[in-house]
């Protein structure tokens, strides 16, 4: 994980090992989703785990799963996106959802971490192609996931957190389910919209009030996206993380319109 002032518009540093019980760790594949929550970092890792650090000094605390995917009470099942909304940790599985409880995260439970709810594979694709998801949350608590859809079911799920109960077979998502016709990579909000990139290298811009996409744009003045993935809006900022070009590009948002690259 590589760590970037927004200020000094610089790398700060890297985080690639650490020590666990006196032993060199790493990490066994690539981080899917990152989640920051009271004093916590959460990375999430296609490799069937998350490995939680303290924000601050990035001190290995624990880790959630075991590395090796299954559907034990206390496995995953590949983590391909994640968002953390008051006690819930919700992941989107290679087959599903599941949610454990950030009050059961602890350094005596490593590895040994049971989960609290695990959702309905209603409407889910399986991600055999370990195609890339995002989650992003509103300021209700509403949990978005851009689900690629593997077999043909693209959409946005809406997964309402007031939904969530112990156990297994939950049913977790809303009816504001938005089906469609493309595959979703990333996803991101700002306000009354929502920012979709798409497998075809554009960016497609929603008006959850209107219920209609208003805008799709593949550049803006001073930069072309080639790959665009995951998205972030931070300060009237989305920010693109465009794995074609390897960079990360940062684009004004003005009057609900993307304006300028930086």
């Amino acid at each position: 994980m590589e760590l970037y002032s927004l200020s000094a518009r610089q790398k700060i540093g890297s985080l690639n090992t650490w020590t666990y019980n006196d032993a060199t760790q790493t990490f066994n594949n690539y981080v899917e989703a990152i989640s920051v929550a009271n004093g916590r970092l959460y990375l999430a890792n296609i490799g069937s785990c998350i490995d939680v650090f303290d924000v601050h000094t990035l001190k290995f605390i624990t880790r959630i799963g075991n590395r090796n995917w299954g559907h034990g009470n206390a496995q995953l099942f590949h983590t391909h996106a994640m968002a953390i909304v008051d006690d819930y940790i919700i992941v989107r599985m290679k087959d599903g959802l599941q949610v454990t409880l950030q009050s059961d995260v602890s350094a005596e439970k490593y590895q040994n971490i049971n989960y609290y709810s695990r959702g309905s594979l209603d409407g889910f694709d399986v991600n055999n192609g370990f195609y890339p998801h995002q989650m992003a949350v509103d300021t209700t608590g509403l949990v978005f996931l851009a689900d690629y859809g593997q077999y043909g079911n693209r959409k946005i799920h809406v997964i309402d957190t007031s939904l969530i109960q112990k156990g297994s077979n939950i049913t977790m998502t809303a009816s504001q389910t938005l089906p469609l016709e493309f595959n979703p990579r990333g996803i991101a909000l700002y306000k009354n919209l929502m920012y979709i990139s798409a497998a075809d290298g554009s960016i497609r811009c929603y008006d959850r009030e209107k219920k209609k996409f208003f805008l799709t744009f593949k550049s803006v003045p001073g930069y072309t996206f080639k790959g665009g993935q995951k998205l972030l809006v931070h300060n009237n900022r989305l920010w693109v993380t465009d794995i074609s070009t390897r960079e990360i590009v940062g684009v004004d948002i003005f009057r609900n319109v993307i304006e300028e690259y930086e």
